[in-house]
């Protein structure tokens, strides 16, 4: 599984970390996310990307965190008008 935390760049803050079970998954839910009228992040969606920071490995139990978080997805680019 990826683990993945959305960046604030006004708070400059990483939010609690979560985790989905591929690139695709966590996409359908940022697109989601940018266009629910009901959560804040869609009000400024230019304001938050998805960071990925690392990976869980359910055979060894292990958690492999990144040295550097990587964009994933960028809120603003799943706003529709």
């Amino acid at each position: 599984m990826i683990i993945y935390s959305i960046y604030d760049s006004k708070a400059k803050t990483y939010g609690q970390p979560f985790y989905q079970l591929n690139s695709a998954v966590c996409e359908r839910s940022m697109k989601q996310l940018a266009n629910d009228p009901q959560n804040q992040m869609s009000h400024n969606p230019e304001d938050f990307n998805c960071m990925k920071i690392g990976e869980w490995c359910d055979k060894e139990g292990i958690i492999k965190a990144l040295n550097n978080p990587e964009l994933a997805y960028s809120l603003n680019s799943f706003k529709s008008e």
